[in-house]
């Protein structure tokens, strides 16, 4: 009996130790394995931050947190927005980081591991004109006598959805996660692609800021 009693504690003991270090492993890699950031097959490499972050030497430490990868040559850019479309421009190619210019991977149809003909990961390619404006104050509906603006309307929570009072592309996605929308998309069945801080059902994600 006291045999059996020892063999449980252990598996008991064991589970434990297994949760501790699983969570620990949990923590290390954190939420963006094997979401569209993670880069790692695309670009051959081990290190899932390093195209956009490095610890040490960073070219671009004065436009975002020791960031390692080329900024957008596309006007009118500020905040994450400008560091968004580094890759997302069309123009400037996803492997151009760590001083390294290059033309390899550009979010275009040619880009190899995207579907032929898929551009909707190259938003820049008509200067942002046919996509939401981003780099945008968000308006001060207490001055505008008009009254809202394409159905805005005040809101308490509306600055968290913000970057020093401007919408940027953070207002609506989650770069460092699989984001929160419950919708699948018609054609890939991936429910996370677009890594949206809201999900697509009921409009939410645009009802942050559009309430009319």
């Amino acid at each position: 009996m006291r045999a059996i009693r020892l063999i449980v504690c252990g598996l008991v003991a064991l589970s434990l130790c297994s949760g501790v270090v699983q969570a620990a492993a949990d923590r290390m890699t954190g939420d963006m394995d094997n979401t569209p950031h993670d880069l790692r097959t695309l670009l051959g490499i081990q290190e899932i931050c390093k195209p956009c972050h490095t610890p040490h030497h960073a070219p671009y430490y004065n436009d975002g947190p020791l960031w390692n990868h080329a900024l957008s040559s596309l006007p009118g850019l500020t905040g994450y927005s400008k560091l968004c479309m580094g890759c997302h421009d069309g123009i400037t190619a996803v492997d151009s980081y760590g001083y390294v210019d290059s033309t390899s991977f550009t979010l275009n149809s040619g880009t190899p591991g995207m579907v032929a003909g898929d551009v909707r990961w190259n938003i820049g390619r008509y200067g942002l004109a046919d996509d939401h404006p981003v780099s945008i104050p968000y308006p001060d509906l207490a001055d505008d006598e008009e009254g809202p603006p394409h159905g805005l309307e005040a809101r308490a929570d509306v600055e968290s959805y913000l970057e020093d009072g401007k919408v940027e592309c953070t207002s609506c996605h989650r770069v460092h996660s699989r984001g929160s929308d419950t919708l699948h998309d018609e054609d890939a069945g991936e429910p996370q692609r677009y890594i949206l801080r809201r999900t697509r059902a009921g409009s939410q994600i645009c009802r942050a800021c559009h309430t009319n």
